[in-house]
């Protein structure tokens, strides 16, 4: 099954980072309220996502993301892999 990781910039101003098998449905889910993470943040807008060819490499690389506390270093990232 294909994986994505997706990378959301909240309504002040900071990333959430996830991972899912369907990105669509994902970010709907947090649009709409869904997500205890970002339900008081919202809007939520997609800067980046990712395709993976597993939902485990994805939520691998997902772990590694959020082990940067810079964000500096996550908007490299994006700009390296577009």
């Amino acid at each position: 099954m294909l994986g994505f990781v997706y990378i959301l910039e909240t309504s002040n101003g900071r990333y959430y980072i996830g991972s899912t098998n369907d990105v669509s449905r994902r970010l709907k889910q947090h649009q709409d309220g869904k997500s205890l993470a970002t339900r008081n943040v919202r809007p939520v807008r997609l800067l980046y996502s990712k395709e993976y060819q597993t939902l485990k490499e994805a939520r691998q690389v997902e772990h590694r993301i959020k082990q940067w506390k810079d964000k500096s270093m996550i908007q490299k990232f994006m700009e390296t892999l577009d």
